[in-house]
């Protein structure tokens, strides 16, 4: 009996969820997108944009602010794309992310994405995690007559 425990508790084991690999921190925005019809193979630069509850900005945007804010909110990079200087990473679809390690500021935070260079359209797609539990998505399309998506808004009670 005992021996079927153990070998029905280690196929569990090898079952187990896997962390999102897009996940970074307790609370993670994460901008990914697919292009078509840009000039250059790697499509065009789009940029994710957050508003915190304390007011604080956060863009993949280099003009913008990329933190680490007094919170910890913070963007781990801006992928240019095609758009990117010569040797700077730019697959050209993400991911951009703007995460809080740590804590989780309550309140409400507004997102979406910005079409910042490029002449094709782009499907932008925001994913929200939220501690351990599954993503939130948001989708819009983007492009040159199009700059802006859609404003979103989640809110963090704690």
């Amino acid at each position: 009996s005992s021996f079927f425990y153990y070998i029905f508790t280690l196929f569990l084991c090898n079952f187990r969820v896997k962390p999102n690999p897009l996940k970074k921190g307790r609370l993670s925005f994460v901008l990914t997108w697919s292009h078509k019809g840009d000039r250059q193979r790697n499509g065009p630069d789009i940029d994710i944009w957050v508003k915190d509850p304390r007011g604080n900005n956060l863009s993949s945007a280099r003009s913008s602010q990329m933190g680490p804010t007094a919170e910890g909110g913070q963007v781990d990079l801006d992928d240019e794309g095609g758009y990117a200087e010569k040797g700077d990473d730019g697959s050209g679809s993400g991911p951009e992310r703007v995460f809080w390690p740590v804590g989780i500021p309550s309140g409400e935070y507004l997102f979406g994405c910005r079409y910042a260079e490029g002449n094709g359209t782009a499907l932008c797609r925001i994913q929200v995690f939220i501690g351990n539990n599954k993503p939130l998505v948001f989708q819009d399309r983007v492009g040159p007559d199009k700059k802006e998506s859609r404003t979103w808004k989640v809110r963090i009670n704690r």
